[in-house]
């Protein structure tokens, strides 16, 4: 659909800095997406447009949004293929996070492993995934940070909010019952959630295995990072 949103706009699909022509246009990029794809990004208004509109064409018709004659011709135009007045930076993204952690761990004493940039699953496969490699490694006389880096997705039911952050702590909880040094920390890096309950969230099991994990709530954010941690080792997430 990110084919049909560039042909729907005056700027998106690289047409903003089609008009700026012969000014040159350089991009500051804050990326959202998995991948960090510059044309992706905000659908790339200073960006060459890969994609046809012969795709643009065929997800409209998928989507039941066809026959329409003024949309089919809005579709049927093509964005830029080239823009040599055009250059962009990525400075922000789930890949420089998960470096910006995984230097952060080490200056900590830990010794860090990025285990994905483009962790793409619900939210509670991740935490059970993260509190599995944190009982796989504890206990092992090693301080660990296992980080991942991606977007989990929660799908609600009934009349609940949702909240990837306390839903991926939840799913981990159980799996660290007994592990006195381990935990679990998930937080979020782009804004807030619709659910003041969706903060960052650490889930770390006392001294004792009959006792409940503890949750504590640091502050409300939309996508996530999630590490786990044993002492010695550490379990993480990033989105």
């Amino acid at each position: 659909m990110n084919a049909v949103r560039k042909r729907l706009s005056a700027v998106k699909g690289g047409r903003f800095a089609q008009h700026c022509a012969p000014a040159r246009v350089v991009s500051i990029l804050l990326s959202d997406v998995l991948g960090d794809r510059p044309d992706v990004i905000g659908s790339g208004p200073a960006v060459p447009d890969p994609s046809t509109s012969g795709e643009a064409l065929e997800a409209a018709a998928q989507a039941g949004l066809l026959p329409d004659a003024a949309l089919e011709a809005l579709l049927r135009q093509e964005t830029p293929k080239m823009l040599e007045n055009a250059r962009w930076h990525v400075v922000g993204g789930v890949r420089l996070l998960c470096a910006a952690a995984e230097e952060t761990c080490r200056r900590l004493g830990y010794a860090p492993f990025v285990l994905t940039d483009r962790l793409s699953c619900e939210a509670r496969e991740a935490g059970r995934f993260l509190s599995a490699a944190a009982q796989y490694h504890a206990g092992r006389g090693k301080a660990l940070a296992l980080l991942a880096g991606g977007e989990t997705v929660v799908h609600v039911t009934g009349s609940g909010l949702g909240g990837r952050n306390q839903e991926l702590a939840l799913a981990a909880a159980p799996g660290l019952e007994g592990l006195s040094d381990a935990a679990v920390f998930s937080f979020g890096s782009d804004g807030s959630s619709r659910s003041s309950l969706d903060s960052e969230f650490l889930v770390q099991m006392t001294a004792s295995a009959s006792e409940k994990s503890r949750m504590y709530c640091v502050s409300s954010s939309e996508r996530s990072l999630s590490i786990g941690m044993t002492t010695p080792s550490v379990a993480s997430t990033v989105k």
